[in-house]
């Protein structure tokens, strides 16, 4: 599975792999590609970014600085006020620049950070991530492991449970085969055997 987003100059690739994303981004400054695995991604590490394009702003500067030298030039000529078209133009160019903002949820990651364009893909992009992370969470600790102490088993359980990997009837369920195989009642007390 795959997305694309656009916006402005940045463009960011979003390619949902078996075990890992892989994802890449580009933007003015260069492109960056990396590929983490979904369980690696934080769950509650995002922030929002708001970028604008300073090129529109750079540009509408210029542009009225220049328009402003050639009235003034025309004026000091011609005796007669006339607003230069470049002037326009660059008002044109800083309207561009307040109206031309970026907006992504950030995760930083542990090989850079990920960017996700709010646009009409945001959310679901968010939702795929989010549950393929816990799809691989309960791939690699929702299986029983019976030489581990009861508290280390326990541990991972209640883990994935607060993270909505599981649901609570299977944490329930969990719970319940891991006191039973130790022999413990729900207090974590040994279960008196009868001599």
């Amino acid at each position: 599975m795959e997305y694309f987003q656009k916006k402005g100059s940045n463009k960011v690739w979003f390619h949902f792999l078996d075990d890992m994303l892989k994802y890449s981004i580009q933007d003015s400054n260069g492109k960056a590609t990396f590929s983490i695995e979904y369980g690696s991604i934080p769950v509650d590490d995002f922030f929002e970014i708001e970028e604008k394009t300073a090129w529109y702003r750079n540009l509408g500067v210029v542009w009225i600085a220049l328009g402003t030298f050639f009235t003034v030039a025309r004026f000091m000529d011609e005796g007669r006020l006339q607003i230069s078209i470049w002037i326009y133009i660059g008002l044109i160019c800083l309207g561009l620049y307040k109206f031309s903002r970026v907006s992504f949820t950030a995760i930083d990651v542990d090989k850079g950070r990920i960017f996700v364009v709010k646009d009409g893909k945001h959310d679901e992009i968010l939702r795929e991530i989010d549950k393929r992370r816990k799809t691989q969470w309960v791939d690699l600790y929702g299986k029983f492991n019976y030489e581990n102490e009861p508290e280390v088993e326990l541990r991972k359980f209640k883990f994935l449970y607060e993270n909505e990997a599981i649901t609570e009837h299977e944490f329930n369920d969990a719970v319940k085969r891991i006191y039973d195989f130790h022999g413990m009642n729900q207090s974590g007390q040994d279960t008196p055997t009868v001599n």
